[in-house]
């Protein structure tokens, strides 16, 4: 494909923790375009129907490629990724990513023990997304499987740092210490911001960034350029409500702040033939 200063890259979620998967790509692809759509309006999609995620996916998806020239789409949300990323792959015709097969393919590679931990929501852990995609890159590994809710809160409080992660933490993952368990998967866009905690509570394991992991594999999809010492690239935020705090917020889990910030209330106006279900 294109060199990085051709790229515009889509990214849709169904919140806000996708910029961690944003950061990962400022910092391998920092010429690109990026274009982040967060359908804050809606969120959160695990409490949703499948039918109703793939439509509010694709109602998101839709509106990106309206009205940008996206030449690869990365699906930032669990929940959406295990529901609607097959959907895309098989009706649009750039590369589709999601953040459950490239931490999935990782995590296969990394781990000795056959033994991987998922870490994420409740719907997240549910729906076994991660032990389906485990399974295809390797059948004989294990899995063990915790939600981690309160982690959400902590990282969008800033209180990532803060004792009462760490004793979140120890009371989610202190068990699991003494597993075969030697690699787990962070399968929520958040929960990046707490891995400094979750490596006192498991340490010697190996941490698998599913956002990290997907822009990754984008990455080496999109350009072959290596990265360049300075990022001159764009970033254009579009939410579907402003919540409280936002730009703070997103400021935490970027790094930085947002120069481009623009709500769309109504996406459901922006279904076309571009897809359709």
């Amino acid at each position: 494909m294109n060199q990085g200063s051709a790229i515009t890259i889509g990214v849709f979620d169904s919140g806000i923790g996708g910029l961690t998967a944003v950061r990962e790509l400022e910092r391998l692809l920092p010429t690109a375009t990026i274009i982040y759509l967060g359908d804050t309006a809606r969120l959160p999609y695990g409490t949703k129907s499948n039918d109703t995620i793939l439509r509010y996916t694709i109602e998101g998806v839709t509106y990106l490629l309206e009205h940008y020239d996206v030449t690869a789409l990365l699906i930032a949300c669990n929940t959406a990724s295990a529901v609607a990323a097959p959907f895309l792959r098989q009706h649009l015709s750039i590369p589709v990513f999601d953040v459950i097969d490239p931490a999935a393919q990782q995590a296969a590679q990394q781990t000795h023990t056959k033994t991987v931990l998922i870490t994420g929501t409740y719907a997240t852990v549910e729906n076994r997304a991660y032990e389906y995609s485990l399974a295809q890159y390797d059948p004989t590994i294990r899995t063990l499987s915790v939600p981690c809710p309160l982690f959400v809160p902590l990282a969008e409080e800033g209180l990532a740092e803060h004792p009462i992660a760490y004793q979140s933490a120890r009371l989610y993952l202190e068990r699991f210490t003494s597993s075969d368990a030697d690699t787990v998967i962070l399968g929520c866009t958040h929960f990046p911001l707490l891995t400094a905690v979750i490596r006192r509570v498991l340490p010697g394991m190996h941490i698998i960034n599913s956002g990290a992991a997907a822009a990754s594999a984008l990455a080496r999809t999109v350009a072959s350029q290596p990265p360049q010492p300075q990022r001159s690239g764009e970033l254009h935020v579009i939410v579907t409500d402003l919540p409280r705090q936002f730009p703070a917020i997103a400021e935490r889990f970027l790094g930085h702040s947002i120069d481009s910030l623009r709500v769309e209330s109504n996406l459901q106006t922006a279904l076309s033939n571009v897809l359709q279900p």
